[in-house]
C-alpha cells in the first residue's frame, strides 16, 4: 500500500461553515429563550409612573380593563356579575390583584372593580403603570 507523500508547499484548510452555523443556532437559540414577557394578548395602554415596580406575591391575580370598557380575569373575558362571583369564590384573601387599566379607560369600571375587591375582602390591590421613561 501506497500513501502519497505529502509536499510541503501543500496547504490544509478547515471548513468552518459549520462551525459557524452552530454558533449562529446557538445564538437565536440564546436570543429567544431569554426574552420571555408576561403577555395576556390584549391591547391596554397603561399610563407611565415614576415609582419604582412592585414585587409579585407568590398568588397574583390580573384584572385587564380595555379601552372600550371590557374586563378580562387572567386573560379571559368576564363580566362585573361573574367577576364579583369569582372574588367571593377565592379561597386565598391575601392574593394580590393587579389591575391593568387602558389609560382611557372609563374611570368608573376600575373603581367598580376596586370597590368589589374591598367587599369581598381583597385588600391587596395594585394598579399596573409603565416605567416612566427619563
Amino acid at each position: 500500500m501506497e500513501f502519497k507523500k505529502r509536499d510541503k508547499n501543500d496547504n490544509f484548510s478547515i471548513d468552518i461553515a459549520p462551525l459557524v452555523d452552530v454558533v449562529f443556532l446557538l445564538l437565536i437559540f440564546f436570543m429567544v429563550s431569554t426574552t420571555f414577557e408576561v403577555n395576556t394578548g390584549l391591547k391596554v395602554d397603561l399610563p407611565t409612573s415614576s415609582s419604582k415596580e412592585i414585587k409579585k406575591e407568590p398568588e397574583t391575580i390580573n384584572i385587564s380593563v380595555t379601552k372600550s370598557g371590557e374586563i378580562y380575569y387572567n386573560g379571559g373575558k368576564i363580566d362585573i356579575v361573574n367577576l364579583n362571583a369569582k372574588f367571593q369564590n377565592l379561597k386565598n384573601k391575601e392574593s394580590l390583584i393587579i389591575i391593568k387599566a387602558d389609560k382611557f379607560s372609563y374611570h368608573g369600571t376600575v373603581v367598580s372593580i376596586m370597590d368589589l375587591a374591598k367587599k369581598n375582602g381583597l385588600n391587596n390591590l395594585a394598579i399596573a403603570t409603565k416605567q416612566d421613561e427619563q
